[in-house]
């Protein structure tokens, strides 16, 4: 596990290094800058930004203090404007490239400036978007489903990350969503917290203004390892929300499967866990709460008789393009409904964001789960 950690830093370090560069090496040849103080100073404000980032996400882990918070939240809203910056440059130099080929060798400079400007604008708007939340409505027919549970609607709430940017006032906005649509069970599919240290007591009341009478029922993701299990349970324990590690919850002839993220840090085996468990009864009517869509292990659930299962975590990239990315390593089940025979697995966009405040090309969501 430790040398897994250094080699994610390395590569993450390596991954800036590069970004970095490119940012630099950009403006000094779009802007034609020539001044070497001028560059340099241009590279202290880049690197400032990202590793900057990194050294107080890493703090905020470990102490509580409002400069700390503020730093925080100051420190992700530039990463974010950092990484658009980044994308922008290279519509930049892609517009420069093709005025080449046409014999055009003016406006660079015109033509950059309005990128970077661009970028800012664009900025701006996903910030709103972030906080712009969607109620997604599905129908899911399960066989062998109670008449109690026919036509029962179920909300999806995932990767809430409340912490230093999504306080108690954000969880109540999305409290008030929850309950407006008459929910009679809610189920909290990980990462709830964001895993930063601070006061987490605020949060209490929001989250009890939840509403569902059939029950509220959670999972952890990998996020509330970063804060501590004691801590995460600590507040849940003062709320009405049922964390259902790795066990079967019976209600009225359904079957709620929760089973949270390992304490290594690594997604766990289904199968055993279901095998292991008496109260799981492979007939009856299930849904299963599990924080990460892996192909491997919605495989494990189709097979052990789920009926649909409830994911989160990719943030469907939560900044445009890195979508590529998830839909890469998650093989397409970065976001949305999938179904296999009578098996249905959702994957939710989640309602926060981890980093940068900000969403592109993707929307924050409620999931609104008729059942049928």
């Amino acid at each position: 596990m430790i040398l897994r950690f250094i080699l994610l830093i390395v590569l993450a370090v390596v991954i800036l290094g590069g970004a970095n560069w490119f940012v630099l090496f950009s403006l000094g040849r779009l802007l034609l800058i020539k001044s070497p103080s001028t560059k340099i100073i241009i590279a202290i404000l880049i690197l400032s930004i990202t590793f900057g980032f990194l050294i107080i996400s890493a703090i905020s882990r470990v102490t509580e203090s409002q400069i700390v918070k503020y730093l925080y939240i100051i420190s992700s809203v530039l990463i974010g404007v950092w990484v658009f910056v980044l994308f922008f440059l290279i519509i930049a130099w892609a517009i420069v490239g093709v005025l080449h080929l046409l014999g055009i060798y003016a406006g660079r400079k015109i033509i950059t400036w309005a990128m970077l400007f661009s970028a800012l604008i664009y900025s701006a708007y996903n910030i709103y978007n972030a906080y712009d939340i969607k109620i997604k409505s599905i129908s899911i027919p399960m066989k062998g489903l109670p008449d109690f549970w026919k036509g029962k609607k179920i909300v999806q709430l995932s990767d809430v990350h409340l912490g230093n940017i999504n306080g108690a006032d954000f969880m109540q906005k999305i409290a008030d969503l929850t309950n407006a649509q008459n929910p009679d069970a809610i189920v909290i599919t990980g990462d709830l917290f964001d895993g930063m240290d601070g006061n987490l007591t605020p949060l209490i009341a929001p989250l009890n203004s939840l509403k569902a009478p059939e029950g509220i029922y959670y999972v952890t993701g990998n996020h509330e390892l970063y804060l501590g299990l004691d801590k995460v349970l600590q507040i849940i324990g003062q709320t009405d929300i049922q964390f259902i590690d790795d066990r079967v919850v019976h209600k009225d002839g359904l079957q709620f499967a929760g089973i949270s993220y390992g304490q290594d840090l690594q997604p766990q085996d289904i199968k055993s866990i279901l095998e292991a468990d008496k109260n799981y009864d492979k007939n009856m009517p299930t849904i299963l709460l599990y924080h990460i869509p892996l192909l491997s292990k919605i495989k494990e659930a189709e097979q052990m008789g789920i009926d649909l299962q409830l994911s989160g975590h990719t943030h469907v990239g939560q900044l445009m393009p890195f979508k590529l990315i998830t839909e890469i390593i998650y093989q397409g089940y970065d976001y949305g409904l999938h179904k296999i025979g009578n098996f249905y697995e959702y994957t939710s966009s989640g309602v926060g964001t981890w980093g940068p405040p900000m969403r592109s090309g993707n929307s924050p969501e409620i999931v609104s789960i008729t059942l049928k």
